[in-house]
């Protein structure tokens, strides 16, 4: 009641009857401050909307955020065109006092010890009743935890920018676009925090005073900025980004808090390579009962809680973990020994590789320069040529019938913009091939098709190619197949992917061309079960990084 969020306590029996009463939570935050060791706690009171029904208490749930790719291209650009990045983060989200229809305002419960700290702070306020289960409170302004408070949230912000108006980018609605007399400026949401691109100060401070008006805001600017989890260092050197303190703090610190450092033995690979380890977990039987409980308790957490925190990084950060994830997602729910195993190695080379950041450098590699190379098994970081172009280069790679439970393949993809990765991906096919030709073939469909939604961005941003998109393969008989269209016995199958692959290459939207196997930057195969590590830094990081980037680990 002192931030005139709730009314004072009324009748339950006055509310109407068409209301839906909700219970109240009290969600606890813990947040870092600039003084080392020293937190800040934060209690906020929240509605439990779980009981609330589609249609009856609210119509839409989802809210758009800008994907990691959308982020990715626009860090890329960023870098490239020497855009000033900052950061916006509304503090009252979820707690302003905006609401566009007043007979759309929540009710909650009573919560814990409420009216004691009622009657202590209004002593002389007379209540209607003095029972808690016969009193509600009125939200007078939105509150977080109902089902459509991400729905509300989003529509209002959209709304403050499009007043501005910015335009709403239509393939991704968390991404708006400013275009400016003098400059073209860019915003991605992500709930209620704010990326912002411009060529000058000026438009940002602008959107800054605007939103003022209707938010509390904190604003982050400089060369090292905090946007979500992910720390951004932009320098003339270019744009890069990492996930490495919540990787140390989040999931290092939890896992590995019971286990002294010398006994983490240094590993080379995210997943193992020996073909023995295969052979192991495809005979080895789901634990259960007693088992699973033992070795929950030895490894500290849950399997399906850890795989969670990989999966994020994975997704966001970290490419080399796609392919261990990705073998680690199939035993969620039956976990055996030999995959427990597997994890404990993860988190070991998590340990000793938690510093991997993705470099969007300023200027174009061009042919005869130079970019760093880390080999991890010999030790040695040699200077190699990275030239992909100035486009989109895609690279699609296919392990047949690694799944030795089901035979099902596993497809595998990469997507470079100016010679920089910005999108991949690793995933299981979701059936069973019959030929390596079919793997091959869905393998390059999926690439085909994310490269074709980064198009599209690019164009809806104001950034179209000006050349068709790159894929390289190394199956030269699926190559033929696309320029041709030659439905096979073994391929016939396919036709719809091979047909669309092949109107897309008519079209001119995208080029196929070799690329042999050594040389491919996603490769997978039974003896090296991931290669992501060793190929995917050529393009990544520049040579004349700047000095925070110089804590890359060399083994």
């Amino acid at each position: 009641m002192n931030t005139g969020t709730f009314s004072a306590p009324i009748l339950r029996s006055s509310v109407p009857s068409n209301k839906t009463f909700l219970r109240p939570r009290v969600a606890c935050k813990v947040k870092d401050t600039t003084i080392p060791n020293q937190y800040d706690l934060y209690a906020r009171t929240c509605a439990d909307g779980s009981t609330q029904r589609q249609n009856v208490d609210f119509i839409n749930s989802y809210s758009p955020v800008a994907s990691i790719n959308s982020l990715c291209i626009l860090l890329n650009l960023a870098a490239s065109e020497g855009l000033l990045i900052s950061i916006l983060d509304i503090s009252n989200a979820f707690q302003n006092g905006i609401i566009f229809n007043l007979t759309e305002r929540v009710f909650i419960s009573l919560p814990p010890l409420y009216l004691d700290w009622f009657h202590q702070t209004w002593p002389d306020y007379k209540l209607p009743s003095y029972s808690a289960k016969e009193l509600v409170l009125q939200c007078l302004k939105c509150i977080q935890g109902t089902r459509d408070a991400g729905q509300r949230w989003y529509k209002l912000l959209a709304g403050c920018l499009l007043r501005q108006n910015m335009t709403r980018c239509s393939c991704d609605h968390g991404v708006f676009i400013w275009n400016l007399p003098t400059q073209t400026c860019y915003s991605a949401l992500e709930t209620d925090d704010l990326l912002f691109l411009s060529k000058t100060r000026e438009p940002f401070l602008q959107l800054k005073q605007a939103l003022e008006q209707l938010f509390d805001l904190t604003i982050c600017e400089g060369n090292i900025l905090k946007f979500l989890n992910l720390r951004i260092v932009q320098s003339p050197a270019g744009v890069s980004f990492d996930q490495t303190q919540h990787i140390q703090r989040t999931i290092l610190s939890e896992y590995l808090k019971d286990i002294p450092s010398q006994s983490i033995h240094r590993q080379l690979f995210p997943f193992p390579i020996d073909s023995g380890f295969e052979k192991r977990l495809y005979e080895s039987p789901p634990l259960t009962g007693i088992e699973l409980t033992n070795a929950t308790k030895k490894f500290c957490f849950a399997f399906s809680h850890v795989i969670g925190g990989l999966m994020h990084i994975a997704t966001v950060s970290q490419p080399d973990l796609s392919y261990c994830v990705m073998r680690y997602s199939g035993y969620m729910a039956c976990p055996n020994q030999p995959i427990f195993d597997a994890l404990h190695l993860t988190m070991c080379y998590l340990y000793y590789h938690p510093h991997l950041p993705i470099m969007y450098p300023s200027k174009l590699y061009k042919s005869g320069s130079k970019s760093l190379q880390t080999h991890w098994k010999t030790g040695f970081a040699e200077y190699l040529p990275g030239n992909y172009g100035d486009g989109l280069a895609t690279f699609a790679d296919a392990d047949f019938a690694r799944c030795l439970r089901t035979r099902r393949s596993v497809s595998a993809h990469f997507h470079l913009l100016n010679g920089v990765l910005v999108s991949w991906g690793c995933k299981k096919q979701p059936v069973t091939t019959l030929h390596s030709s079919g793997a091959e073939l869905t393998s390059l469909h999926h690439a085909g098709f994310k490269s074709t939604l980064l198009q599209a961005f690019l164009s809806a941003i104001g950034k179209p190619l000006l050349s068709p998109s790159t894929i390289f393969e190394d199956n030269k008989g699926t190559i033929q197949l696309i320029r041709t269209q030659r439905l096979t016995d073994t391929v016939r199958h396919h036709d719809v992917k091979l047909a669309w692959r092949h109107e897309n290459f008519l079209r001119g939207s995208f080029l196929v061309a070799y690329s042999k196997t050594a040389r491919l930057t996603v490769q997978q195969n039974q003896s090296m079960a991931l290669t992501f590590i060793t190929k995917f830094h050529l393009p990544l990081v520049s040579a004349s990084i700047p000095p925070v980037r110089s804590s890359i680990i060399l083994i």
